[in-house]
Order: structure tokens, then C-alpha cells, then sequence
């Protein structure tokens, strides 16, 4: 049997790592919201973009994510969904009993 002599680690300075900072693209910014506030959404959800071009490039990109039950529009630099129906995203439960959802 080959026996292999394997040297004792040499014992690295410890280097102090900074974490990598990426810039925060507003499509990126957009998507995480995007996915916290479609788990319970309200009837009307507004968003904003910050830039007319991206609100209607967003608009056109997630408007097939969320039909039916929204319209996707674009005001000014605001992403809005308007709720059409109820059919696949339920809306948003009240925390208080007794209180009745506006439709």
C-alpha cells in the first residue's frame, strides 16, 4: 500500500472580507416587493418604479403573472394593479374579526 505524507496546514492570516456590494437594480427592487405583496394582495397595489421606461417595461413583463385578477397599468412612474376578480391570488384577510372585506 502507497502512503502519501500530507503537510500540516499552514496557518493563513485571517482576512477581514467585506461583503459584496452590488447595486440594486430597480427591476431587482421591484421583484422582491413583488413577491412579499402578492402572497395577501389588497385590491389596488401601487409601485414605484422611479422611471417611466421601466414602469412600462415591468408593466408589460408581469401583467401575464398576474391575469386575471389584476389589470396592470402605468401612472406617471407607479406600477398599479387594479383587482379585476378573484381567482387565482385571494384577497388580503382582515387581522381584526368582524371586519368585511371591500370589494
Amino acid at each position: 500500500m502507497l502512503k502519501i505524507k500530507i503537510p500540516p496546514r499552514s496557518e493563513h492570516a485571517e482576512t477581514v472580507q467585506q461583503p459584496v456590494t452590488e447595486a440594486i437594480t430597480p427591476t431587482a427592487e421591484f421583484w422582491a416587493w413583488w413577491q412579499r405583496e402578492f402572497e395577501e394582495p389588497e385590491d389596488l397595489i401601487e409601485y414605484d418604479v422611479g422611471d417611466f421606461k421601466t414602469a412600462v417595461q415591468l408593466t408589460s413583463i408581469v401583467e401575464d403573472f398576474v391575469w386575471p385578477d389584476f389589470k396592470v397599468g402605468v401612472e406617471g412612474t407607479w406600477v398599479v394593479f387594479r383587482r379585476v376578480k378573484e381567482k387565482y391570488y385571494p384577497r388580503k384577510k382582515n387581522k381584526q374579526p368582524g371586519l368585511i372585506n371591500a370589494a
